[in-house]
């Protein structure tokens, strides 16, 4: 965890605001490092709805930068990837986004990737 504000008054930045937590996954192959797989949704839970979930992916150019998934409106909800989420490998950030909650975040599973087409089957 990067810091939070569940402390209140004791974990603030210098100049006294709270500071957001967040933390990094690391990146997910789905038991097959070596195909790129288009990825279609991922189930988040938590005790509380209101964290925020971003995703990058490992793809021919590298580790991309973390783009936004979207804000979890429920304790156990689906988020859909945009289309262009292809790739090796998939890691995501969650954050808090609702600083007026004790935060417990249970866990993800990525409920729908595929083979991306095209994908070569041979060795790297």
């Amino acid at each position: 965890l990067q810091g939070n504000d569940i402390t209140r008054d004791r974990i603030a930045n210098a100049i006294g605001e709270p500071v957001n937590a967040y933390f990094d996954t690391k990146l997910f192959h789905l038991r097959s490092p070596h195909l790129i797989k288009s990825l279609k949704r991922v189930r988040a839970f938590a005790e509380n709805p209101g964290f925020h979930l971003s995703y990058r992916i490992e793809d021919e150019n590298g580790i991309s930068s973390f783009r936004p998934l979207g804000t979890m409106r429920s304790t156990n909800d689906a988020l859909s990837f945009p289309a262009e989420a292809r790739g090796y490998r998939v890691g995501f950030r969650v954050a808090i986004a609702e600083p007026n909650i004790l935060p417990v975040f249970n866990g993800l599973v990525i409920e729908d990737a595929e083979a991306a087409r095209g994908t070569s089957y041979g060795r790297h």
